[in-house]
């Protein structure tokens, strides 16, 4: 999937189909020092979204008529201080006061055996990127979808950008340690 001015469809041979967008990213978080990492859809997400109920985690509420929206982060570089949480929001404006019971709060995060996470380069499967990952990089995949319905019906679904939001919060304090970058984000819509 190449960085998009907007959505693609990508079809399926069932005759299903998906649609994706990404965007790169060059800015690192650190504890406390939130990023928003925002990938255009080319038009309003509250157009995009299916009037229906939308799909959970939970595989009792997976249904076809059902939509997910998946946010992968890819090549991300784990913090060297093991303490480090990663907070994600989604179409969340300024860092200040975000915490898990906000509306905007998808997931906390944290990177266990770090330096086990360059699945692309063992496989042998980093010729699908258009850069190299980097040494110790990890992709992880978000579900979107609860935080999204929590939001819909809000300007925050009027807007024609979804903006992942990442805000690393560790023990020790320390920006230099807690850093996480994510080199690319991938928005799927099933």
């Amino acid at each position: 999937m190449q960085p998009s001015a907007g959505l693609q469809r990508y079809g399926l041979a069932s005759g299903s189909g998906f649609l994706a967008a990404a965007a790169e990213n060059d800015r690192a978080a650190a504890h406390e020092r939130a990023i928003s990492i925002p990938v255009s859809l080319g038009r309003p997400l509250s157009e995009i979204l299916k009037p229906g109920p939308m799909a959970s985690a939970s595989a009792a509420d997976r249904r076809r008529d059902r939509q997910c929206i998946w946010a992968v982060l890819r090549d991300c570089v784990a913090p060297n201080d093991p303490s480090t949480r990663v907070r994600v929001f989604v179409n969340r404006e300024g860092a200040h006061g975000a915490r898990a019971g906000d509306a905007h709060y998808v997931t906390t995060m944290s990177f266990f055996g770090a330096g086990h996470g360059d699945h692309h380069a063992q496989a042998g499967h980093g010729s699908h990127h258009a850069q190299p990952a980097p040494a110790g990089a990890m992709s992880v995949s978000i579900d979107l979808t609860p935080a999204l319905a929590r939001l819909r019906g809000t300007r925050h679904v009027r807007t024609d950008t979804l903006t992942v939001q990442l805000l690393p919060i560790c023990r020790r304090a320390n920006p230099a340690t807690s850093m996480v970058r994510p080199r690319r984000v991938e928005i799927a819509i099933l």
